[in-house]
């Protein structure tokens, strides 16, 4: 079986800085063709008019919508630094901060789109 790009660069690095007698950090600061390297291009998915391009969620799924635990503990976080106060700087309302917020934490063109209620 062929190896993933990350482990086949993880196993030449770990291999070549033994040969060398070189710490690892100081070996990948200095590959020149790191860049080079990248993962196989995954298929593009095709976003019509906001509907799911993988098909409806199973019942009870909320993985990329705007339930979505990930996005509403990346939203509630982000909210709350926004509201932080700092001195002289005027402090946001609250809706102002899940706007932009929603903009950073976003992943989907659902959790991109909904109105938020204030």
């Amino acid at each position: 079986p062929a190896m993933a790009p990350r482990a086949l660069v993880s196993a030449v690095v770990a291999a070549t800085a033994v040969g060398f007698g070189v710490q690892r950090r100081e070996l990948i600061g200095s590959l020149a063709f790191a860049p080079v390297i990248a993962a196989a291009p995954a298929e593009s998915k095709v976003w019509i008019s906001g509907k799911n391009p993988d098909g409806p969620n199973k019942n009870g799924d909320t993985k990329g919508t705007k339930r979505d635990f990930n996005y509403l503990q990346c939203l509630s976080g982000c909210v709350s630094v926004c509201q932080k106060p700092v001195v002289g700087v005027a402090e946001k309302d609250r809706a102002t901060c899940l706007n932009e917020c929603r903009d950073q934490c976003c992943a989907t063109y659902e959790q991109c789109t909904y109105n938020i209620p204030f």
